[in-house]
């Protein structure tokens, strides 16, 4: 998980360089964390290159923290996994995934619905891992989705589209 987090981290910085406010001080201590092997609160790495806007990355954070408690409590409910899977996918996608935009903040994709292939999947893996699922990224040149491990079934899961985004094996 730390590994898997890590490297959306990573690539999320990457790819929205030029339109990041970075907080040196928090990825310093972030990344010092990490390599001394203590435990990192995964959600805040994705609000990092955000957190000059406070306000608006501490609304977010509560929202999915929200989330995750509901979820888990859902979770209980279900005695097919598979079914569960999908019912976080669609519910996530209903509630979150409002406007495709090529480049967005994680924190906006919360906060008013605007959304691309990483920021979906970074919700999506987050969730997922801490619902218990294995998650694998799979990154393309241009894009980017999740396989979920569900009782040895593997599951695609594609945040852009709202037709098709969940296939089974």
């Amino acid at each position: 998980m730390k590994k898997t987090a890590f490297i959306v981290f990573s690539l999320w910085l990457v790819a929205y360089q030029p339109f990041a406010q970075v907080n040196y001080s928090f990825e310093r201590r972030v990344l010092t964390q990490w390599q001394q092997g203590e435990k990192i609160d995964t959600l805040a790495l994705f609000f990092a290159p955000h957190l000059v806007d406070n306000q608006d990355s501490l609304l977010a954070y509560e929202k999915i923290t929200r989330l995750l408690r509901q979820l888990i409590e859902k979770q209980k409910t279900f005695k097919n996994q598979r079914n569960f899977v999908e019912y976080v996918f669609k519910s996530v996608r209903k509630d979150f995934f409002k406007t495709y935009h090529n480049t967005t903040s994680f924190s906006k994709t919360i906060l008013i619905g605007e959304y691309d292939c990483l920021t979906g999947s970074m919700l999506y893996a987050y969730l997922f891992s801490q619902l218990g699922y294995k998650v694998q990224i799979q990154e393309m040149d241009f894009h980017i989705y999740l396989i979920i491990t569900v009782n040895d079934r593997r599951i695609l899961i594609e945040s852009t589209d709202k037709n098709n985004g969940m296939i089974d094996d």
